[in-house]
């Protein structure tokens, strides 16, 4: 429901320092890394790259897809997903959404070098939602 193709759309991310970031719902995987979302990435305690995605139609969601494929000295060391139901665009600043309504539906969860992640979302059961954001 995040794809492209589905009407998906980045809509935010923290930063586009090397590659940006609607290849996040591109089809296929891709070729080399400038195919993929990467940041400048900071060492700093507490520094999180992030990204909202707008679900292409409102859905369930039950598991997601991350993807790795060339990051090999560079991958994400982990991520967390959020998701929300909003019938409004989301205004987003770096402390918060102007909504505070985000469900944790992916606890942070370590990521691995160039490889298809696939996980199964917690706290999604029977909610529709139209947004989601990772970290």
């Amino acid at each position: 429901m995040a794809h492209v193709f589905a009407g998906g759309r980045v809509e935010f991310v923290s930063d586009q320092h090397f590659g940006i970031g609607s290849n996040l719902i591109l089809p296929g995987r891709g070729k080399n890394m400038g195919d993929g979302w990467e940041t400048k990435r900071s060492r700093l305690p507490g520094h999180k790259d992030w990204a909202i995605i707008r679900l292409g139609a409102p859905g369930f969601l039950e598991q997601v897809e991350l993807d790795t494929a060339h990051f090999k000295g560079n991958f994400p060391e982990s991520c967390e997903i959020h998701a929300l139901t909003s019938a409004s665009n989301v205004v987003w600043t770096m402390e918060h959404s102007e909504s505070d309504n985000w469900t944790l539906i992916l606890p942070r969860t370590r990521l691995g070098p160039h490889r298809q992640h696939y996980f199964q979302l917690e706290n999604v059961g029977g909610t529709p939602f139209t947004k989601k954001n990772g970290h």
